[in-house]
């Protein structure tokens, strides 16, 4: 493979940010009365991806799943379903406060990389996958992607998120309008090019600050 593939699992960090921490008072109430538009910043504060877009297409258990196996923190896909449906703004301050601590990602939103499997490049096993299991096969390239949990994604992770999701992951060109229209014309190959991209570089390693981020 290639892409900068990731063989042995890094040993997870701890969060910085406690659940039940109130830390600042601004970023609390924001999470507390804009609780929509706190998790699209929090997403858009670490990989640099279009607040609108996420405003959009996000649920706060998929905005905790991408930030915490981005970072590479402790926990699993049962907390990342769980905490949200019981203490949701205190899950949207947590990732507020641990996006602003720890910095936006290198690459995100604006990497250059291109694309090694184009849109409507020819695997039949990957075509058919995709035409027969779209949801399945969605969750497949993710999985691959972030070794994520295969059951969130399948419930939680849409055609146009999941591409936001590897291609700002592996810094490939692109931006959230073709993430829009490719999904919404051409779901099929949009799903197809994600199994081929992320089986061919493999699992990404959790993502350092940008320079000059701490």
């Amino acid at each position: 493979m290639t892409g900068g593939v990731v063989v042995t699992a890094a040993p997870k960090s701890e969060w910085n940010a406690k659940l039940f921490s109130i830390g600042e008072m601004s970023t609390c109430l924001y999470a507390w009365c804009l609780p929509c538009c706190a998790m699209a910043s929090a997403r858009t504060e670490y990989d640099e991806s279009n607040f609108i877009f996420n405003l959009c297409n996000l649920t706060p258990s998929m905005t905790r799943n991408i930030i915490r196996q981005g970072y590479g923190i402790e926990g699993n896909a049962c907390e990342d379903i769980l905490l949200p449906c019981f203490v949701g703004p205190c899950v949207l301050n947590q990732l507020l406060t641990e996006v602003r601590k720890r910095g936006p990602i290198r690459g995100g939103e604006h990497g250059q990389q291109e694309w090694q499997k184009g849109l409507f490049s020819c695997d039949s096993g990957a075509c058919m996958y995709a035409m027969c299991f779209p949801q399945c096969a969605v969750a497949e390239s993710r999985k691959r992607y972030d070794d994520s949990s295969f059951l969130l994604n399948c419930l939680c992770s849409g055609v146009a998120l999941n591409r936001s999701i590897i291609r700002t992951g592996y810094g490939l060109e692109g931006n959230c309008i073709t993430d829009i229209l490719f999904s919404c014309i051409l779901p099929i190959c949009v799903i197809s090019q994600a199994l081929q991209e992320t089986k061919e570089r493999g699992r990404v390693q959790a993502k350092p600050p940008a320079a000059g981020m701490h």
